[in-house]
């Protein structure tokens, strides 16, 4: 069956809305594309996962299990996250969000970055991510400042939408700015070591663990050597995160 203008593919049971301009759905085989500006809305009891792409595909299976694909061009965006990248799928039944082809995810002041990223989710929100080569995870501090994770694989523990722990399999190095007791900066951290792991609270570092050998050190604010800054890997994309009105200008009025 093929729908034109100003369709809308509607599941009551995962609270999912598709809309777009056409579509065209396979009963036998269980599959729905949609095309022309498609944008998907998911609603829970506390925020709405809106997801953009130039093509939805909708995939069902015998035994139940639900998929949604995006590509390419993929955007997507909740209040506590926000990301782009070239293919997404959403698997419905275990909730969990694979994203592939150059993956970007924004959650709060922290972006994330990687080959592979897969985000678990629980009771709507989010639970715990791994990261699949090179790993990298960064949040704006001031100024040129920046705290960094890098890695070659990451799986990151989240608590209240907010990064929690992170743990650094390969290649890990790490620069973190240290605070006193009044909030105000007086030192950078820079360490290399194979494995580590990060403890959080509000997006600030309070615990850092290294494993094999760690070397590096702890510098005076003034002195952090201008070159362990910004590690090799560093990127920042302030500009590609998705804003919740972009997004919504698909939406049919």
């Amino acid at each position: 069956g093929e729908a034109f203008r100003n369709i809308s593919l509607v599941d009551t049971v995962e609270k999912v809305k598709i809309y777009g301009t056409y579509g065209i759905t396979y009963r036998l085989t269980g599959k729905t594309m949609v095309t022309g500006s498609p944008i998907a809305v998911q609603e829970s009891e506390d925020d709405t996962l809106y997801l953009v792409a130039d093509t939805l595909l909708d995939q069902r299976s015998d035994s139940g299990e639900r998929v949604l694909n995006a590509f390419p061009g993929t955007r997507l965006y909740r209040n506590d996250i926000q990301g782009v990248c070239d293919s997404l799928a959403y698997h419905f039944t275990d909730s969990f969000i694979v994203m592939l082809g150059v993956p970007i995810l924004w959650s709060d002041s922290s972006q994330i970055t990687g080959d592979t990223l897969t985000i678990f989710r629980k009771n709507g929100q989010m639970d715990r991510m791994t990261v699949r080569k090179n790993a990298f995870i960064n949040s704006y501090i001031e100024f040129d400042h920046y705290n960094q994770i890098d890695g070659r694989d990451m799986d990151a523990i989240f608590g209240g939408n907010k990064l929690k722990e992170v743990d650094v399999f390969g290649n890990g190095q790490s620069v973190y700015y240290v605070q006193d007791d009044d909030s105000a900066y007086i030192g950078a951290s820079h360490i290399i070591c194979s494995n580590m792991k990060i403890l959080l609270h509000q997006n600030k570092v309070e615990d850092v663990k290294y494993y094999d050998s760690p070397t590096g050190g702890l510098y005076p604010l003034n002195d952090f050597p201008a070159e362990h800054k910004k590690l090799k890997n560093f990127v920042w994309f302030p500009e590609r995160r998705p804003h919740r009105e972009e997004l919504l200008k698909r939406l049919p009025e």
